[in-house]
Parts: C-alpha cells; sequence; structure tokens
C-alpha cells in the first residue's frame, strides 16, 4: 500500500499547513490566556484552566512561554482547598510601557502604562484644529511629550494605541473617514511607525470603550452586548463571543450614520437626518444655545451667566434637573432618536444588553430615563432591552486602547516565535 507520507533523511515531514495551524492555534490560546490573566489577576493556575476551558498541561506550557516573554510572572500564593499553596499569576509590570492616546472626547487625552496596564501618567489638551495636517502634528505633540516624561524610566516603550472615532482600517492603521475630523483615507499608522519605529494600534473608539467596559467595568459578565458612546459624535462598539465584531471591511459600528430623521439637520458625513446630527452633543447644545434666550428659559441663561455660547451638556443637564422645560424637552428628543436606533440594533444582532457611556450619557438618569421610556414606547419586538450606564467615564477609555495595544504586542512577539 502506497504511504501518503514525505520522508526526508527518515524523518516523516508535516505538510505545511499543519505547522501553520499548529501556531494559529497556540497564538489563539496564548492571547485567550493572557487575557485571562489580565482581566482576572492575581490567579493561579488551576482557575486559569477553568476559566479559560484549557487543559492544565496547556496552561503550564503556555504559562512558561508567557513568562519568557516577560509578559506576566508568578508571584506570591493563593489560599490551599486543601494541597500545597498555588502561585498565583500577574501581569509583569516591569515588562516595558505603552503610550495611549484617545481622540473621542472634546479633548484629546494621552497616558503611559505600564504592562499590567496601570496608568501611570495623563496629559490632557484641547483640539487645536482638525484636518490631516492638524490632527498629525497634534498627535506628535501628545506621543513626543508622553516619551519625555517616561525617559525617567527605565522601562522600554513597547508600542502606541490610539483611540480614534470614525471608520477605522484595523488591519492597514488607515482612518478612512472621520468626518468630524475632516479626515479621509489617513494613513496614521504609516505616520507614527515612521516617525516613532514602534509598533502602532489604532481602533474605532466606541470599540476601545466596549472593551474596557469588558475587562474593567459593567459588562465583565457578559459576551454579547452594544456600547453605545455618546459625546461629540455617536459610536458603537459590538461584543458577540466576548471580541469586538469589525464586520467585513472594520466600517461596523457607525451608529450615529444611522438615518432617523429622513431630511433631517445636515450631518458632517454630507447625508441629511443622521442620529449623530439630531442627538449628539452638538445637537444638543444647538438647540439649548438658540432656546436659551427663549423667555422661559431663565435657568439656561443663569447657568450660563448670560452668555448662551458657554453652554455645556453639564448645564443642560442641571437645567433640566432644576425643572426647566426647554431643557428636558431637548434631552427627551435626543434620547427618542437614540432609542429608535437602538431598537433598529437589537433587532439586527438579537442583542439586549445596551450599555451608554460618554458625556451625554453621563448626565444620567435626567437623560436615560426619556431613553427608557422612549424604547417601552416603541416597543421591543419581544426582545427586552437592558439600558445599562456604562461605569467607566470618557477619560478611562485611555486603559481600553492601552489593553487592545497590549494584546497587540502579544501578538507581534508571539508570531515570531517558533513552534
Amino acid at each position: 500500500m502506497k504511504q501518503n507520507r514525505h520522508r526526508s533523511q527518515g524523518i516523516i515531514a508535516r505538510p505545511k499547513w499543519i505547522g501553520q495551524d499548529l501556531r494559529a492555534l497556540r497564538n489563539t490560546n496564548l492571547r485567550v490566556l493572557l487575557s485571562a490573566i489580565w482581566e482576572y489577576n492575581p490567579i493561579s493556575r488551576f482557575d486559569l484552566s477553568q476559566t479559560t476551558r484549557l487543559a492544565p498541561s496547556s496552561v503550564t506550557r503556555l504559562l512558561q512561554e508567557l513568562i519568557e516573554l516577560g509578559l506576566v510572572q508568578e508571584t506570591g500564593k493563593g489560599e490551599s482547598s486543601g494541597g500545597r499553596q498555588p502561585m498565583l499569576v500577574v501581569p509583569n509590570p516591569s515588562a516595558g510601557l505603552v503610550i495611549s492616546l484617545d481622540m473621542s472626547g472634546p479633548h484629546a487625552r494621552g497616558g503611559i502604562f505600564d504592562a499590567a496596564n496601570n496608568l501611570l501618567d495623563v496629559i490632557d489638551q484641547p483640539f487645536y484644529g482638525y484636518g490631516p495636517e492638524a490632527i498629525k502634528n497634534q498627535v506628535f505633540g501628545l506621543i513626543d511629550h508622553l516619551i519625555d516624561i517616561a525617559k525617567d524610566d527605565n522601562r522600554p516603550i513597547l508600542a502606541i494605541g490610539i483611540s480614534q472615532p470614525g471608520q477605522i482600517d484595523a488591519k492597514t492603521g488607515v482612518i478612512r473617514e472621520a468626518s468630524n475630523f475632516r479626515l479621509h483615507n489617513f494613513p496614521l499608522r504609516q505616520l507614527l511607525k515612521e516617525k516613532y519605529s514602534l509598533p502602532v494600534y489604532i481602533e474605532h473608539d466606541a470599540s476601545v470603550a466596549a472593551l474596557a467596559e469588558k475587562y474593567y467595568g459593567v459588562a465583565q459578565d457578559m459576551d454579547y452586548f452594544l456600547y453605545i458612546l455618546v459625546s461629540t459624535g455617536i459610536g458603537s462598539g459590538i461584543i458577540t463571543g466576548g471580541q469586538i465584531y469589525r464586520g467585513e471591511t472594520g466600517k461596523s459600528g457607525e451608529f450615529g450614520h444611522v438615518i432617523v430623521e429622513p431630511g433631517g439637520a445636515l450631518c458632517v458625513c454630507g447625508k441629511r437626518g443622521c442620529l449623530e446630527a439630531v442627538a449628539a452633543a452638538p445637537a444638543i447644545l444647538t438647540s439649548a444655545r438658540r432656546m436659551a434666550i427663549h423667555d422661559r428659559a431663565d435657568i439656561l441663561m443663569d447657568l450660563c451667566a448670560g452668555f448662551p455660547e458657554r453652554l455645556t451638556i453639564e448645564m443642560v443637564a442641571q437645567a433640566a434637573l432644576l425643572g426647566d422645560a426647554i431643557s428636558l424637552d431637548i434631552l427627551k428628543r435626543s434620547a427618542e432618536y437614540i432609542a429608535l436606533g437602538l431598537i433598529t440594533y437589537a433587532s439586527l444582532f438579537d442583542i439586549s444588553h445596551m450599555i451608554l457611556g460618554g458625556d451625554v450619557a453621563e448626565t444620567g438618569e435626567v437623560f436615560l430615563g426619556p431613553l427608557r421610556q422612549s424604547l417601552a414606547n416603541y416597543g421591543q419586538d419581544g426582545l427586552a432591552i437592558k439600558i445599562i450606564p456604562a461605569k467607566l467615564k470618557q477619560k478611562n477609555l485611555l486603559r481600553g486602547i492601552s489593553m487592545l495595544t497590549l494584546q497587540e504586542v502579544l501578538r507581534l512577539r508571539v508570531e515570531n516565535l517558533e513552534l
């Protein structure tokens, strides 16, 4: 019988695809294991096996690789359940530093994190302008400043991560479209790699926020949920099976550009009636500033000291809490539009848990209450949508992008290892 084997000098040669499959499986298991360590540390080998559903022998072998990579370490001992005290595994903060930027809010923020994802330093600055040149200069300036701060630390900088609104190609690091920033096919990763010679990871801001809630917030026990970021724009991050869903081309999550009012206000994307154009923070403030001069808007005018252009989302929320009918109506209208979008999403993805974050959602029940009421008014087609306030404030999004960046560092390192 003909043997379906290839021999070379007496050694059976494995088909190339077998090695590729083994490498892919090993890399996936390493990422799963490290993610569990980041999420649940300190954790024992036994608990890692239970959490990841990997065999104890696999956990031991993979842990040794992570230790050799310098990404985790064993420290201390846990409580015994009858036998020897188990060694506990934690991320290794000495492995290096990550520089993270978040461009999703009214200000640009930057932070330095260690390899255990602990925040070491943070800076905050207003946007100086928009368009390719202005954004490039601001990003370079933030990173330069953070690198200068990090010089006093002996740990190497491992990578750069950026949380950015808009349509992001996570594979290439190209910002396909970010209308609020006046960016189109902007090769941000390439520019950063050329300047800093470091790995660079760029992700959609709402996906970053979703991951941060999954690791550190209200979604730690959820494998399926939708995160809605309501701020200067409106975006969404979709988590399915515990992982970010990016879609076929990486454009998933453009929740803000779902049309909810045909023929409505002009959006920065060029369409009319987009959710972002009628319900995001700029739309709320435009309405509030226009109505502040109204005879019945004394509370709004008092809060802004007679200067409507100084109104903020917090002031509008405060006025609503004080009984200002105009502010209540503006927030209610925004909530109703968002409810329309959420019902559509729930029907398409069969997801009932909706986490809301961003500075508009952070106003609390003065906004979330009308949102829940609007959902109840529209009906939910048998799927009970649960509105959950985000635990993490928008300023915590830096921690989400640093987590993703650390995962990217791991991916790059393990792909360079031999089986």
